[in-house]
């Protein structure tokens, strides 16, 4: 199964969570470790679900962006 995960970077590190599975979360040093540190924590996290009768939960989560315009700041608003 498919899960979609977000990815974010702050301190030269990098964060992903998964919305469908709030409980996960991983970090890594490139964006290639902490894939591979999220799916390795969710096939873990899996194996313990099912070994406590929990079920696994669904994959729902639709990715996409949108583009948005941010607004400008005039000069004097600035302080």
């Amino acid at each position: 199964m498919r899960y979609a995960i977000v990815i974010s970077e702050k301190d030269d590190r990098y964060y992903a969570c998964v919305p469908d599975v709030p409980d996960v979360v991983a970090t890594g040093k490139t964006i290639e470790e902490v894939k591979k540190q999220i799916k390795d924590t969710l096939e873990f996290h899996f194996e313990n679900l099912l070994e406590n009768g929990l079920s696994i939960p669904g994959s729902n989560t639709v990715c996409s962006h949108v583009e948005v315009n941010t607004p400008k700041v005039h000069m004097s608003l600035r302080m």
